[in-house]
């Protein structure tokens, strides 16, 4: 099953190399039991003579033969069918459970939102003094729908991510980013909002899938959204790098917020992560461009802007590989 000769096989600890690592301590204590015991029963990953990992289950039971001489008796079985049907079912299930938690945390606080927004002006409509203006519990209530569309928007799309994986084509990476930007600045009108963009690559085509335009969108929102200064600066340097073999395009979104503490920064990209601001909702933002950018086999990052000092604003850096031709 593992391909080795037997007479190199028998000369192989189970203990050493031929164990994966990460099972190795188990398989150590799983002998001791046995010692303790008479018998013992673990699972472990065992590496093929090509070089990839099988599961395997042991069971071991020691006994004295018609000699007096201890000797024990051990059975494996290759499990890794049964192994790898139980990852992809957990990985189903927690797809599930993200959706789940994802949409009654966010649709409850959405509903919630306008439930109160409603009541006051409903209070207003009957003659009651508000400390608020109809006007403004309508523009929240708006707010809310639109969050709400955007929620269901964002499940529809990581759901279409996971199902495309596969799906990358050659795409012009720097005209896409142009719309984006003008986009957001023609759309929202932000006046006291300013996006460059800074490199010497004339042509910048990446391996990427339909929805590399919604990594810029988030990207650039986040950095204005997130931004307590008077006017919100976002420089995008975008360069060419070799990395592991191959050419990326690598793009560095910085800004001048309040930034990411270090002790937050590895968990930006987690569907629970919150930053502190307008929506307290769980979101799916980070979730969705964490998952489109594994799905492009690209890379993330997120740095200081400043280095050492990360109230000065953050640089979240994407790469993908890029395409020549």
């Amino acid at each position: 099953m593992l391909g080795y000769p037997p007479k190199k096989f028998y000369r192989m600890s189970f203990r050493g190399s031929i164990v994966h690592k990460g099972d190795r301590l188990q398989v150590t204590q799983a002998l001791i039991e046995r010692h303790a015991k008479g018998y013992h029963i673990n699972q472990q990953r065992v590496r093929h003579k090509d070089g990839h990992y099988l599961w395997f289950e042991t069971i071991g039971k020691a006994f004295l033969d018609e000699d007096g001489i201890q000797k024990v008796l051990c059975v494996s079985r290759n499990i890794t069918q049964i192994k790898n049907t139980e990852k992809k079912l957990q990985e189903a299930y927690n797809r599930a459970e993200f959706y789940r938690a994802l949409v009654l945390h966010d649709m409850n606080k959405i509903l919630q939102n306008i439930s109160i927004s409603t009541e006051l002006a409903m209070k207003g409509l009957n003659g009651d003094k508000l400390q608020t203006s109809i006007e403004d519990l309508l523009k929240n209530i708006k707010h809310q729908l639109e969050r709400g569309k955007n929620l269901i928007e964002n499940v529809i799309k990581i759901s279409r991510v996971e199902k495309n994986q596969s799906n990358l084509v050659r795409i012009d990476a720097l005209s896409i980013l142009n719309n984006v930007i003008d986009s957001i600045l023609n759309v929202a009108k932000f006046s006291e909002v300013s996006i460059k963009i800074e490199t010497n690559l004339k042509n910048i085509y990446v391996l990427a899938n339909e929805f590399l335009v919604d990594i810029f969108e988030n990207l650039i929102i986040n950095g204005i959204k997130h931004n307590d200064n008077k006017k919100a600066r976002i420089e995008i340097k975008v360069l060419k790098i070799l990395k592991e073999y191959n050419d990326y395009i690598r793009f560095e979104f910085r800004d001048n917020g309040r930034g990411i503490p270090d002790t937050a920064k590895k968990n930006i990209f987690k569907r629970n992560h919150e930053i502190k601001g307008e929506d307290n909702g769980m979101g799916i933002g980070p979730s969705l461009v964490k998952k489109i950018i594994e799905t492009c086999k690209g890379n993330r990052y997120i740095e200081n802007r400043v280095k050492g000092d990360y109230t000065k604003g953050s640089s979240f850096i994407v790469e993908f590989i890029a395409s020549n031709s």
